[in-house]
């Protein structure tokens, strides 16, 4: 919601989407690779 409420729109699957949820709720992601995430999911 933050995102698209500055303006920025974001593509990605269903899939995708709960594939990072639960890659950060098991701790299998850092920071740099979240951010990493939201960079390529921008359009």
């Amino acid at each position: 919601m933050f995102f698209a409420l500055n303006g920025y729109e974001m593509e990605y699957t269903q899939k995708e989407l709960l594939d990072l949820i639960l890659d950060v709720a098991a701790d299998r992601m850092q920071y740099e690779d979240i951010l990493h995430w939201l960079l390529v999911y921008q359009m």
